[in-house]
């Protein structure tokens, strides 16, 4: 596809997404914003490092999350003892404990349609920050990806208004078809979530 073909689009898309923004509120406020991210040749990774964030905040009270956090704990508590200050647990660049601490979680739509759409499915780490605190993070690479796609979302608009899929799935559709033509470019994304005093297993 020709760039200027990709910028039309890119700039319908805003447009579309403006005006979601209007109806919905702050109801699909961080789905619509990293979408827009997205829709950029090169979109720059997005750090937020305020545990006060509204974002951090919604995540932290989210249920989905809350279950997750339980297993970084339990870990955090045995592996306290022997971690430097600054090291990190969980995160997928350290190859040495990918495998042996990973911390996925799913954010479901009928919990939080905006994280659902926004990141669905990330992975959660650990970083120590003295003695007995450490901070907990969440990490997702921004993309579109089914697995079992076999009808573009074009040809699933019938199914939608028949109410045969959501509108959640048919997004989710929609984005993995902006991803292949090259209108949407994955990044990645990291926040702090928050700061938790551990009970370190002697």
């Amino acid at each position: 596809m020709k760039k200027t073909e990709i910028n039309a689009i890119r700039t319908e898309l805003k447009v579309g997404l403006e005006a979601l923004r209007t109806v919905k509120g702050n109801e699909l406020k961080y789905a619509i914003n990293f979408l827009e991210h997205a829709l950029q040749d090169k979109p720059s990774d997005i750090i937020i490092t305020n545990e006060k964030s509204e974002l951090s905040k919604k995540i932290k009270k989210n249920v989905d999350y809350k279950t997750a956090r339980k297993h970084i704990i339990s870990v955090a508590e045995e592996l306290l003892p022997t971690m430097k200050v600054g090291e990190i647990i969980g995160l997928s660049k350290n190859e040495k404990n990918r495998n042996k601490y990973e911390f996925p979680v799913t954010f479901r739509k009928n919990h939080d349609l905006d994280l659902y759409l926004a990141i669905n499915n990330a992975n959660l780490y650990f970083k120590k920050e003295s003695e007995n605190i450490i901070s907990i993070w969440l990490h997702d690479t921004y993309n579109f990806d089914n697995h079992i796609k076999k009808q573009s979302s074009i040809e699933q608009i019938p199914d939608l208004i028949k109410g045969k899929m959501s509108f959640g799935e048919w997004l989710n559709e929609f984005g993995e078809d902006l991803q292949n033509i090259g209108v949407v470019k994955s990044y990645e994304i990291f926040i702090k979530i928050e700061t938790v005093n551990v009970n370190v297993l002697l």
